[in-house]
């Protein structure tokens, strides 16, 4: 009976084995045909992609001004798990410089300068990129899919950019385009920036002319205190940081636990505070407009948690602008909570989101000494804890003169 079972199961071996040969050679094909159409929308028309599992090695030859991690980061299709660089460079011949034509007409009307607006640069090609103003530049990742949208000046700036936001087990979705304007170091702070968004769960980077934004979640509380300072510290002089990272928060030290207080590690040295162009106004005024903005669009926190909800940004930012009118007063930063949980866990979490809402005010320029953190907890709601409604209105930060 066993040598009969034998016997039949030596087809179904070599059934599998057929199906699974056919399987891999489409898997390959399909492979090899992504990345042929990328190495093509690239300009790498010379460069043949040979498949092997869902290993890519390329062949060919690129030019010696090509730079070979674009074509690398173009192969990079989805699905590619390793691009092996197989490439040769070929020497550049130079075109003969045209001669300078002869005017026809020695009188003509001299030729009218172009508008800023219309201003463009000439590629290697001959292709114009149109001057861009404002400068963007945007990479979000999110699922291992690392996409970037906007501009970069020339095709080494875009391969520089491209091989900084390639890397395993991660799709690149390039929709760049070229444009001219890019100020001085913009790709440098593109690099930086993107070398500290791979080290996020998901995030994105921001860049607008000089003015560079990174957000996201870190794997961690203490990760996103070193991406923060790491990214601030990156950055080529005369670019302005702006990081709102969060991360899972941590377990409060024994210090934290007796009530002793806490400040998250501040990145970088703030700007100092700018009073308004009108003047600085007095306390008690600029306390009233600091309650109003907050009971417009209350400061919310992700749920049990001092992570700063997205929407909150721009109620902060208001408040730290509001703060830069009136420089010479320092304020308190008063966390609350509903009565839901243990008294003592939330006086902890309020304190931890009064010393969230302190660290983004210092990294929107508010000077730190100016500004101090508290947590009362439940302990002084402005109306009772008797439905979820009300619970909403004692969650809240505060902001008074000290």
């Amino acid at each position: 009976m066993a040598g009969q079972w034998r016997y039949g199961l030596l087809p179904l071996a070599v059934l599998w084995l057929a199906a699974n040969g056919l399987e891999t050679g489409r898997i390959e094909a399909d492979l090899a045909d992504r990345a042929r159409r990328a190495l093509e929308a690239q300009g790498f028309k010379e460069v043949a992609p040979q498949v092997e599992g869902r290993d890519v090695r390329l062949t060919g030859a690129i030019l010696g001004d090509d730079s070979g991690g674009a074509a690398l980061a173009a192969a990079a299709a989805p699905g590619v798990r390793k691009v092996v660089d197989a490439l040769s460079v070929a020497p550049r011949i130079p075109a003969p410089e045209p001669k300078p034509e002869e005017p026809t007409n020695p009188v003509a009307a001299p030729v009218q300068p172009e508008a800023p607006a219309q201003a463009a640069t000439r590629g290697k090609a001959g292709v114009e990129a149109a001057r861009v103003a404002p400068y963007l530049f945007q990479a979000e990742i999110a699922a291992g899919k690392l996409t970037l949208t906007g501009f970069y000046p020339d095709a080494e700036s875009h391969a520089r950019i491209a091989l900084a936001a390639s890397g395993p087990g991660r799709d690149l979705v390039d929709r760049m385009q070229a444009g001219a304007g890019a100020p001085k170091d913009f790709v440098e702070a593109a690099v930086a920036g993107l070398g500290q968004l791979v080290r996020l769960r998901e995030g994105a980077l921001q860049l607008r002319d000089r003015a560079a934004r990174l957000s996201g979640e870190a794997a961690s509380a203490e990760l996103a205190d070193d991406i923060r300072a790491t990214f601030v510290a990156a950055l080529p002089g005369g670019f302005s940081a702006r990081p709102q990272l969060t991360g899972p928060d941590r377990e409060p030290s024994t210090k934290e636990k007796a009530g002793g207080p806490r400040v998250d590690k501040l990145v970088a040295a703030p700007p100092a505070d700018q009073p308004a162009e009108s003047g600085p106004v007095d306390a008690s005024r600029c306390q009233a407009r600091m309650a109003a903005l907050v009971a417009e669009r209350p400061i919310v926190f992700r749920v049990g948690s001092s992570r700063l909800a997205p929407e909150s940004a721009a109620t902060l930012d208001a408040v730290a602008a509001e703060a830069k009118h009136c420089p010479g007063v320092a304020f308190q930063v008063g966390g609350h909570t509903d009565d839901i949980g243990y008294v003592s866990e939330n006086v902890a979490l309020s304190r931890r989101r009064a010393e969230a809402v302190l660290v983004y005010l210092v990294s929107a320029g508010v000077a730190p000494q100016r500004l101090t953190a508290v947590g009362y907890g439940e302990s002084r709601p402005l109306v009772p804890n008797d439905n979820d409604d009300n619970r909403a209105k004692n969650r809240r930060i505060e902001f008074t003169v000290k």
